[in-house]
């Protein structure tokens, strides 16, 4: 196969405000112990630091639990609180032994209140046993590649065994938690009535307050315990884009949501999504012989990307096949599109025939006087 380069030089003069410039010195490494920074859609790291650390995470552990409910159990199925569950009650809502509320409303509670009795009576209701659960919840880590998280209870609670994760681990698990739309809905809610045996409806405000001081934030898990530290795992939306940042060991509570807005306000001015390739878009043409009209060659699909905003080129790369054979379909693969920018491959596509290209037909002197006697019948109007 001859390789053909066609480039086409895109220039992307960006030029961006002083506030906006993604220079490294704008970078928002502060003072915790662990962070990082992702694109919700696709995984992609923006930032990063000491985000493979394995650290106590506290109850942003809840975040896995909450998953495994929402894939294992219907949210109108009943939850009942047992007698070790009702050992952990909070103060601010006070579950009995024997109280049974829905999986959905249990949710609220396990994710706006931090509730560590709710945690437990999830952890039995599914796995029979809170110990059943947690080997659970490490298998589910694995399976998502979560690989340096080990959980020993549901909650995240101080424990003899040991337990640790990663911001990098907890990013991949909210990650996935947030394909669940219930799961969306619950921790973006600043409060929630929640109903107390024999007492009337209680508003309470989630634990979360970057819901009430960032209007971009759309959730997660706030936690906390004296070897944890002050832990967050926050996300937040903006034209579109989606942003998850995880803040492990900071000296207080205000120290997370301070830097997580500064996480998210990093990604949100520095990169964006464009669409690098657009499905049935020509980017090729080329000459078939026997045919004057050169063929169209589109993409197949269309490729949307999160990239850095900076000045540089994006270049276009055909790979054309030479042996093309008639006939040729519309959509035979007839090539490929590969997208560079800086010299670095971000996309890649076929490419694929516009049109339909019918086998030329030769010519021989017996059709071409029978073409020529045709045509003059016609002429007279004796055919």
């Amino acid at each position: 196969m001859l390789i053909r380069l066609i480039t086409l030089f895109i220039c992307l003069s960006l030029i961006s405000s002083p506030a906006v410039l993604a220079e490294s010195g704008d970078e928002p490494i502060e003072g915790s112990a662990s962070l990082i920074l992702i694109d919700a859609r696709s995984g992609e790291v923006l930032f990063e630091k000491n985000a493979d650390e394995r650290r106590q995470v506290a109850s942003t552990t809840k975040i896995m639990t909450a998953l495994l409910v929402l894939e294992k159990l219907g949210i109108s199925e009943p939850v009942s609180i047992s007698n070790k569950a009702s050992m952990l009650s909070g103060d601010k809502i006070k579950y009995n032994n024997g109280e049974s509320r829905p999986a959905e409303e249990m949710l609220y509670s396990l994710m706006l209140l931090s509730a560590n009795d709710v945690a437990t009576a999830f952890a039995e209701k599914i796995g029979g046993t809170e110990s059943s659960f947690i080997g659970m919840m490490n298998l589910k880590a694995a399976q998502m590649g979560a690989v340096n998280s080990l959980f020993a209870n549901p909650h995240g609670l101080p424990s003899q065994a040991s337990q640790y994760s990663t911001a990098r681990d907890l990013s991949l698990i909210t990650k996935q938690a947030m394909r669940h739309p219930i799961f969306r809905r619950i921790v973006a809610s600043k409060d929630h009535d929640f109903k107390i045996k024999d007492s009337p409806l209680k508003k309470i405000k989630n634990s979360n307050e970057l819901l009430q001081v960032y209007s971009k934030a759309t959730g997660v898990k706030t936690g906390y315990t004296l070897k944890a530290g002050y832990c967050l795992v926050a996300s937040a939306e903006k034209g579109g884009m989606s942003l998850i940042a995880v803040v492990l060991g900071s000296q207080s509570r205000e120290q997370t949501f301070e830097e997580s807005k500064k996480l998210f306000d990093y990604g949100f001015n520095n990169y964006s999504y464009r669409q690098l390739i657009v499905k049935d878009k020509s980017y090729e043409q080329v000459e078939v012989e026997g045919h004057k009209k050169k063929l169209e060659l589109v993409a197949d699909k269309d490729i949307s990307l999160l990239i850095k905003d900076s000045t540089g080129s994006i270049n276009y790369m055909t790979d054309i096949t030479t042996d093309i054979q008639l006939p040729i379909n519309k959509g035979d693969i007839l090539g490929e599109l590969v997208v560079e920018m800086d010299g670095i491959e971000l996309a890649r596509s076929k490419l694929v025939s516009k049109d339909q290209v019918k086998e030329k037909i030769a010519v021989t002197d017996e059709n071409f006087f029978s073409s020529i006697f045709q045509w003059v019948l016609r002429l007279f109007g004796l055919d």
